[in-house]
């Protein structure tokens, strides 16, 4: 086997599968960031009393821009009221 300066055969075999394992790497790295994105809108939906189901809905299906629309869209947060309890000073 002669080595010709134009012929780069021995480096695509090692550089092709690096290439597959990189993709697939940030591939994964999406796909977590996709789901962080979806929990992130359920859960402050669900602090804001929206409607979950739509808004995951969007955000599946538009990504980043779904999700977007909602950061413009969404409420204030909604506080469960607690009853004050009241203090009573002793008097002596």
């Amino acid at each position: 086997m002669d080595y010709y300066p134009g012929d780069l055969g021995y480096i695509l075999g090692p550089l092709s599968a690096m290439l597959v394992f990189v993709s697939i790497f940030f591939g994964l790295i999406g796909l977590a960031l996709y789901i962080l994105l979806l929990v992130f809108v359920a859960r402050d939906a669900t602090r804001r009393n929206m409607n979950i189901a739509g808004w995951i809905i969007l955000a599946l299906f538009t990504g980043f821009w779904g999700t977007i629309i909602y950061l413009l869209n969404r409420g204030p947060i909604i506080v469960p009221k607690t009853p004050v309890k009241e203090v009573s000073q002793k008097t002596d």
